[in-house]
């Protein structure tokens, strides 16, 4: 692995670190199997309420939250233990309403640790954005996903389509940042 690779690779992929959390938020994707690869932490009652967060940039397709729940609820998860959101369509709309949530649905305090379930690829500006809109003492695990096409830390630079995603993924922090969407923190 060049250098290079190696700082990209260790900027945007943020490794698996799960503890008990308070709330997890998973990010909507095309990879429905998102909530078969969690299922064991919901069995272990570590995953506190989950807030299933998308709709979709595309209008006309079922909200990804939607087909989260579905499939959660086929794999025996509680209803009581779900929140959905169903209007964002982008990463930033995903917390901002789901803050929104939050702060209907629980007392200040309570939340202390958040975990955020997204693409492997994605787990950097999903943390930047996170960091941006809650508050500044909350703490972030992670649980990335590696979906169909198979972006991981260790794959990503041996595929062409796989490297152009990693560099748009690059491309989307650098621009995001500048708007201001994005912590530096």
């Amino acid at each position: 692995m060049t250098d290079t690779i190696k700082k990209i690779t260790d900027l945007l992929f943020i490794p698996q670190n799960i503890k008990k959390s308070d709330i997890t938020i998973i990010l909507g994707n095309d990879f429905v199997d998102t909530i078969n690869i969690i299922e064991p932490f919901y069995k272990q009652n570590i995953l506190g309420k989950i807030i299933l967060t998308g709709h979709s940039p595309n209008a006309d397709k079922e909200p990804e939250a939607e087909r989260f729940f579905k499939r959660a609820i086929e794999l025996g998860f509680s209803r009581d233990d779900i929140i959905l959101e169903t209007r964002s369509t982008n990463t930033k709309e995903n917390f901002e309403f789901v803050k929104e949530i939050i702060d209907k649905n629980f007392k200040a305090n309570d939340i202390k640790t958040i975990t955020i379930v997204c693409l492997a690829f994605h787990t950097r500006r999903a943390l930047m954005t996170a960091r941006n809109i809650f508050e500044k003492d909350i703490e972030f695990n992670f649980i990335p996903i590696v979906d169909g096409r198979k972006i991981s830390a260790e794959d990503w630079p041996n595929d062409r389509e796989s490297t152009d995603r990693v560099l748009e993924e690059m491309r989307r922090i650098a621009i995001y940042s500048a708007k201001g969407d994005l912590s530096l923190d």
